[in-house]
């Protein structure tokens, strides 16, 4: 294969990845990316929320950052497809223009997903964007 040729498929390979790495559902745009053998999902949130893919494995840590509302706290939700929140109800005053980092542990461990999340933003969410980032372990 020449170098042209090497080219123009890398550009192909690299379009498909970037299809399928953001992805939009709702009011969240779903971003992931791999280091080492933890995933990172970003939702990024315009509205109040929405749906993400399938999350498989242990959330390690979830990092919520929140901006430009015009109240002083939103309240976050992150429900597996049983209605379970990820974040044990601890992020119903999430200050604005902050990121607050949640590691959420149950019996010693952390929350094994294999679910679609919702992500839920109430108290200004329409005033606001931010984003939650969940670090995975597979």
């Amino acid at each position: 294969m020449n170098g042209t040729a090497r080219i123009i498929v890398s550009a192909i390979v690299l379009a498909a990845v970037a299809v399928f790495v953001a992805r939009s559902f709702g009011g969240v745009t779903e971003t992931r990316s791999t280091v080492g053998n933890i995933e990172k999902v970003t939702l990024t949130w315009t509205t109040n929320g929405g749906a993400s893919d399938y999350v498989r494995g242990s959330i390690e840590r979830t990092v919520l950052t929140v901006n430009g509302a015009t109240q002083a706290t939103v309240s976050v939700t992150l429900k597996d497809e049983n209605g379970i929140d990820l974040l044990g109800g601890l992020a119903t005053a999430v200050p604005t223009n902050s990121a607050t980092q949640f590691v959420i542990v149950t019996n010693g461990m952390t929350f094994a997903v294999n679910d679609k999340l919702t992500l839920a933003v109430v108290n200004g969410a329409a005033a606001s964007t931010g984003s939650a980032v969940l670090y995975v372990r597979p």
